[in-house]
This record gives structure tokens, C-alpha cells and sequence, in this order.
């Protein structure tokens, strides 16, 4: 048994102290505390403090997110088959050729792109290709944003599946600065 060190004094080498005893319970086994959650934000001078303000039903909320034009928050990244039924017909293709132009610098060099691309698919080729710095939700929001203009541009211009859809209603392929990798142009490609 080593003696105990004083204060002070020159641990010598090979003369460390160790001490015996039971552990203690190991830290994981301990339970988690509740996670901590927000409630929805009020501004105020709506309501009184501590009074909660009138519950939505579901179908109030959606109608409220109408008149102010907000999108569901809850949605997915990519647009479901049910979703992309309610196009027309002419804007159910371009659509799917628009999500085939997106991904079709994935393609092996020794493979033809295919014409079209369902949503999921193009999304799974994008995932496929991400890095773990790649924004991935925001590319995938991509796709979404463009189903959204076609929706919203069949509505407001009562298009039918006979209406043409113009290359111009989908607007630029990638945001500014949000251009993938494997998205670009070298100096090789373009002279």
C-alpha cells in the first residue's frame, strides 16, 4: 500500500496511489429527463396573457394557410404520386421530364438518360449522389418547387391536358449558390 500524499509533495515515479472502492452506477443507466418542447408562439396584444387563443380544426388551419398563402408545413420534400395526379395530363410530362433534365448528369457516360423520371426516382438519384456537406433537403426541395409553380400555374391559367407547358414555367434548374457538384459545368464541357 503506497502512503497518501501530502500537499505539497513530489508524486515519486512508480510510487502512484490508487484507490479501491466500488463504482458507482455507470451514467447511461440513469433515465432521460423529458425533452423540452415549445408551444406555438402568440404575439402579443392578440390574446390575453395566459389565455391560449381559439383551436383550429384541421380544415380551418388549411384554409387559413390558403388565404395567407403559406404551404403545409408538414408535406413531403417530394410530391406524392397522389399529389402529381392532380395535374394535367401535358403537365404530369413535363414535370417528369424536368425531373429526368435534373438528374441526367448522373447518368454513366456510356448510358442514354432516360426521358422521364418519376419524383421519387430523380430524388433517389439525388441522394445517392450527396456528400455529407451536400444540402440535401434543399436540393430535394427543388423538385417540390417546381411541382408547386405547375400547380399553381394550372390553376391560375385553367391549363387542361391538351395545354402545352412552356420549358419558361419551371425557371432556373438549381437556385443561385445551390448548384450540386456533380451539377456544374466544367470549362471542358462548355468550349
Amino acid at each position: 500500500m503506497n502512503p497518501r500524499r501530502q500537499k505539497g509533495m513530489i508524486p515519486q515515479p512508480g510510487g502512484e496511489a490508487f484507490h479501491h472502492g466500488e463504482a458507482g452506477p455507470l451514467n447511461y443507466t440513469y433515465p432521460m429527463p423529458p425533452a423540452k418542447s415549445r408551444g406555438r408562439l402568440i404575439p402579443a396584444g392578440e390574446w390575453q396573457v395566459g389565455e391560449a387563443g381559439p383551436a383550429l380544426s384541421p380544415e380551418e388551419a388549411n384554409a387559413l394557410r390558403r388565404v395567407d398563402g403559406v404551404l403545409d408545413p408538414c408535406r413531403p420534400l417530394i410530391p406524392t404520386a397522389e399529389e402529381v395526379a392532380k395535374l394535367p395530363r401535358s403537365a404530369r410530362f413535363a414535370f417528369a421530364e424536368r425531373c429526368a433534365a435534373r438528374v441526367a448528369r448522373l447518368t454513366p457516360p456510356d448510358q442514354q438518360p432516360p426521358p422521364r423520371l418519376e419524383p421519387p426516382a430523380a430524388a433517389a438519384l439525388i441522394v445517392a449522389a450527396a456528400r455529407y456537406n451536400t444540402p440535401l433537403a434543399r436540393h430535394l426541395r427543388c423538385i417540390r418547387r417546381d411541382f408547386d409553380r405547375l400547380l399553381r400555374l394550372a390553376r391560375e391559367h385553367n391549363w387542361t391536358d391538351d395545354t402545352p407547358v412552356p420549358a419558361e414555367a419551371f425557371g432556373p434548374m438549381w437556385p443561385t449558390g445551390l448548384v450540386p457538384e456533380w451539377a456544374q459545368v466544367s470549362a471542358d464541357e462548355v468550349g
